[in-house]
């Protein structure tokens, strides 16, 4: 399917937030995802289901001090 990723068209194979984070490495602890302008909560990223033309952005968090 297709979705918007961060602003880029990309071609995925993921069926749910968490499989799109998995296909990336990206650790579900360590970003904030939005789908369709609505925060997806990290709870929930293993039911989320992507559907093709989804806008999803995925943030990192990154601490400091």
């Amino acid at each position: 399917m297709r979705i918007r990723l961060n602003g880029r068209e990309k071609e995925t194979k993921a069926a749910t937030v968490l499989d799109l984070l998995k296909e990336h490495a990206l650790a579900p602890d360590r970003v904030v995802v939005e789908k369709n302008k609505a925060i997806v909560p990290r709870t929930t990223f293993g039911d989320a289901q992507l559907r093709n033309g989804d806008s999803i952005e995925i943030v990192g968090m990154i601490g400091g001090g």
